[in-house]
């Protein structure tokens, strides 16, 4: 079906209407309406005009291969069931010819609403589906697919499973930049049998990402930066997982679980603005940055169960409160105040691990206000903590569920770590307003300092070969002036039955050990308590 010079085309039926050849509407506007089924085995276009695709009572379906372009017209496709989309393709002529994003904001808005099914792809098919400047869905009983996410190419994004008893999911896949934020109604013009036209739109403005109970809420950006100011939500058990993996991430909203477990990951930095609140009534928490994790002066995470942050760079920290523990790690950086004078950290357990400072001591003295029962800390050039209330310097752990691209859970977990430990001669300064206890350490992790006589270097070895031969062996540690940690000797002397580890003391850790038994080889080594 071809038309020229701007001339609008309608195909439209009383039933089921299926579209086997090329439809071509040049400029003009396009409808495609059915009281039951629309299926679309064949290519549609229009050059700018508006599209609208609309099954009644059925559902709208795209053979896989097939395509809808509109070279940037607006798109509307709603289905009585489900929307099975192969490809829409909004782009205008020249960024589809090329492949290029230079132009995607005149590209086209598109909204696609399951009355009572899914959003979904052709079964097995792969490769982008979308491609919009504004892109709204609604799916009744879910949008992607257990086992694919439904995958995308668009500027801004709003999207919603609405059926509150499908337990549908909601399973996204970004292939670049995207904004997650409130979309306004799509138009598009209904082409009636005169051939004039009428404008149809979507009800009301849609925010953010929002699940029902049991439904997961899975995001995932495959490259580029993700910016949120619209809520995410999740009901019931369901999980959230949004997740930058080759970019950063901005998050300026909630972002909220009742039951279900939160991850929030990014490859570079991820930031939580000031009106940022990430909570969980009952779901673990974790965030991870392949950077720096700024949570900005006002920004807060909840949750009555673990949380855990993780950053490579500087973590800089809000508010944030747990109903059990907290653990907060930066391998290369420090951990300090974002800058409020409140609270930073409430729970009955905090563990903190950072290879600069962990509070800031010095000219810019900024310690991290801390409620807590127990607490450890590891820092390299200063520690400095202040408490409210009694505490107690003792072992804590935490763990929590990482959620996957697929909604499925593993579990993290940061070892059970003791004592507050400077590695660099670096101050502490812990001040409580209570009363503090100090524990006996548990010097067995492995990043902790080796102890001769310590009462619990629980390493286990293991012979690498059977037999009786090495029943009886002594373990000698020896502190040897010609040993620098991280090149620990180890012999054997197979005669007297005795393995000698020479360590250098108050530097040496239980991991260094652990490497060179394994390297000398007789013997394989590991920690009974990690």
């Amino acid at each position: 079906v071809f038309t020229a010079a701007g001339g609008a085309v309608l195909l439209e039926s009383g039933a089921d209407l299926t579209v086997n050849a090329i439809v071509d509407a040049d400029t003009g506007d396009l409808t495609v309406f059915a009281a039951g089924n629309v299926t679309v085995n064949d290519d549609l276009i229009t050059d700018t005009g508006t599209t609208l695709i609309r099954a009644v009572a059925g559902a709208v379906s795209m053979a896989d291969g097939t395509m809808l372009a509109t070279f940037g017209g607006d798109v509307g496709v709603r289905a009585g069931t489900d929307v099975v989309i192969a490809e829409i393709d909004g782009r205008t002529e020249d960024d589809a010819a090329d492949d290029t994003l230079t132009d995607q904001a005149n590209w086209a808005r598109v909204t696609l609403v399951a009355e009572t099914g899914v959003v979904a792809e052709p079964g097995g098919a792969t490769g982008i589906r979308v491609y919009a400047r504004d892109l709204r869905i609604e799916g009744f009983a879910g949008i992607g697919a257990d086992t694919n996410a439904f995958e995308i190419e668009a500027a801004t994004l709003a999207a919603a499973v609405t059926g509150a008893a499908t337990a549908g999911r909601l399973r996204i896949e970004e292939a670049s930049e995207l904004h997650v934020t409130t979309l306004a109604p799509v138009e598009v013009m209904r082409v009636e049998a005169d051939t004039s036209t009428t404008l149809t739109a979507d009800a009301a403005a849609h925010p953010g990402l929002s699940g029902v109970a049991d439904g997961h809420v899975l995001l995932e950006l495959v490259t580029g930066k993700l910016t949120v100011d619209a809520p995410i939500t999740t009901l019931g058990a369901g999980n959230l997982r949004v997740a930058v993996l080759a970019g950063s991430s901005i998050l300026d909203t909630t972002v909220s679980s009742v039951d279900g477990a939160i991850t929030l990951s990014a490859a570079l930095d991820l930031t939580l603005s000031a009106v940022t609140a990430v909570n969980s009534a009952t779901g673990t928490v974790d965030i991870v940055s392949g950077a720096a994790l700024t949570m900005d002066d006002g920004a807060s995470v909840t949750t009555a169960a673990d949380i855990r942050l993780l950053a490579e760079d500087d973590v800089e920290v809000g508010v944030i409160a747990s109903g059990t523990n907290i653990a907060i790690t930066s391998v290369m950086g420090s951990i300090v105040d974002a800058g409020d004078a409140g609270t930073d950290l409430t729970a009955p357990g905090i563990r903190l691990h950072a290879a600069g400072v962990a509070g800031e001591l010095g000219a810019d003295v900024d310690p991290l206000e801390i409620v807590a029962d127990v607490a450890s800390a590891r820092a390299g050039t200063a520690l400095a903590l202040n408490q409210t209330g009694d505490l107690r310097v003792d072992s804590v752990s935490a763990t929590v569920l990482r959620v996957g691209a697929d909604g499925t859970t593993t579990l993290v977990t940061d070892a059970p770590q003791s004592e507050l430990i400077t590695t660099d001669g670096g101050s502490i300064v812990i001040q409580v307003v209570g009363s503090l206890t100090l524990a006996d350490g548990e010097p067995d992790f492995s990043g902790v300092n080796f102890r001769l006589g310590g009462l619990s270097n629980d390493i286990v070895f293991t012979a690498t070969t059977s037999g009786t031969d090495f029943d009886g062996v002594t373990v000698v540690y020896v502190d040897s002036a010609a040993v620098v940690a991280g090149s620990e000797t180890v012999t054997y002397d197979a005669a007297a039955q005795t393995l000698t580890i020479g360590v250098e003391i108050d530097a040496t850790t239980a991991a260094d050990v652990i490497a060179a038994v394994n390297a000398e080889g007789t013997f394989s080594a590991a920690l009974s308590t990690t």
